[in-house]
């Protein structure tokens, strides 16, 4: 269940900085969906960590652990780690 403490650490991806790592909110804690561009090929995996570089446009540029790639709405609510 979530709390007023998760509510203070939850923040919107554009919100970050460039090195920031975060991990994505649960829908359900969000209360929106993850949003991803219509050609990504991958469900958001909630467990990953991700490293933030930049947004560009409505969509930002982040890297997986594995160094792959990925696209996040910029309004995407994530934890910063």
């Amino acid at each position: 269940m979530i709390n007023e403490h998760d509510l203070a650490d939850m923040c919107s991806l554009f919100e970050l900085h460039k090195g920031d790592k975060f991990k994505l909110a649960p829908e359900e804690e969000a209360g929106e969906p993850v949003n991803v561009p219509p050609a990504h090929e991958d469900d958001p995996n909630f467990d990953l960590e991700y490293l933030f570089d930049h947004i560009d446009g409505m969509y930002s540029y982040c890297k997986n652990q594995a160094g792959q790639v990925v696209h996040f709405a910029a309004w995407t609510k994530v934890y910063k780690l």
